[in-house]
Parts: C-alpha cells; structure tokens; sequence
C-alpha cells in the first residue's frame, strides 16, 4: 500500500508538470508517460482488489489499519 501511496503521490506532480507543458506543445514523451501512468494505475487497481477479496476476509474496519487502506482507496477512487 505504501507503494501505492507514493506512486499516486509522484503521479500528481508528473500530472502538474504535463499540464504545464501541454499548454505550449505536445510531444511524445508526453503521450508515454500518460501511458505509463495509466498502466501502473491499472496494475495498482488489479493487486488492490485481489487483496481485500483475498486477504481480508474478516476485515477489522475499526484498526489503524482499515482506516488508511480506506483513505487510499478514496484518494485512488478520484483517479478512476
């Protein structure tokens, strides 16, 4: 999850720094790093559901736990 997390993080900025350049031009490392970004996105998402279906069967929703896997879930739902 901390991957995860992170990944997200570095995403945004990247995100900031294409919107930037997209105002002036598009080039075509542009157009890869979006792919790369929704690639490891969709990777993310995949792993992301096979361990709460898989692992979690008797999910604990009041441990520290639960509460920052929730918060990462919310932060990736704005992705989707």
């Amino acid at each position: 999850m901390d991957y995860a997390v992170k990944y997200y993080n570095t995403t945004i900025k990247q995100l900031d720094d294409i919107y930037i350049d997209l105002q002036y031009e598009v080039k075509e490392h542009h157009i890869k790093r979006l792919e790369n970004i929704a690639s490891v996105a969709h990777d993310i998402n995949k792993r992301i559901g096979i361990i709460w279906h898989q692992k979690y069967e008797d999910k604990e929703y009041e441990t520290l736990a639960f509460r920052k896997w929730k918060e990462f879930i919310t932060i990736r739902e704005t992705w989707l």
